[in-house]
């Protein structure tokens, strides 16, 4: 398997690892969710692929830190930011805002979506960019969660014009 290493993620500080997701069947679901830095192929999407780089699991005071004006998290709450890359194989240029959605879930069983963002992030990901068939576009993405369910995190996308859900491991 092909590994690239990069030695620091901007935003995250992160000392990251990737690699592709090929040879990795039966992973996606729930309960056995695609590994962190791998590129997974989204149903759906027509080519694109996404890659989890990264987590801070307490993005507090990097979310602070890039907007003073951001609101903390509500009580029982904290910023848990993610660091993603999408890649387009497809044959033509597209938004990756519209491909799908991503969203969280933890232990409790209710998902984090775009209505439980953090506020301005420090790169965040400009999911309304045009990106070509070649192409890539990397940045964070974060969801007010509750702090029980920080350790039982997964990232899951649901695509815009077909079924079923990918879930990507955050730990």
């Amino acid at each position: 398997m092909k590994k690239l290493v990069i030695i620091a993620a901007v935003g995250l500080g992160l000392a990251l690892v990737g690699s592709t997701a090929a040879g990795l069947r039966g992973y996606g679901s729930r309960s056995n969710p695609y590994p962190i830095h791998h590129s997974v192929s989204l149903p759906g999407s027509g080519g694109w692929h996404l890659k989890v780089n990264g987590v801070l699991r307490n993005a507090n005071a990097a979310v602070h830190a890039a907007n003073e004006f951001n609101d903390p998290p509500a009580r029982g709450h904290q910023f848990f930011m993610i660091r993603v890359t999408y890649v387009n194989r497809s044959k033509k240029s597209d938004e990756v805002f519209s491909l799908g959605e991503l969203a969280a879930v933890g232990r409790t069983n209710v998902a984090y979506d775009y209505s439980d963002d953090c506020g301005v992030l420090p790169h965040e990901l400009d999911d309304m960019k045009t990106v070509f068939p070649g192409g890539h576009l990397t940045g964070n993405i974060c969801f007010s969660v509750r702090k029980k369910d920080v350790a039982s995190l997964e990232l899951y996308y649901t695509p815009m014009f077909s079924e079923g859900d990918t879930f990507f491991a955050l730990r």
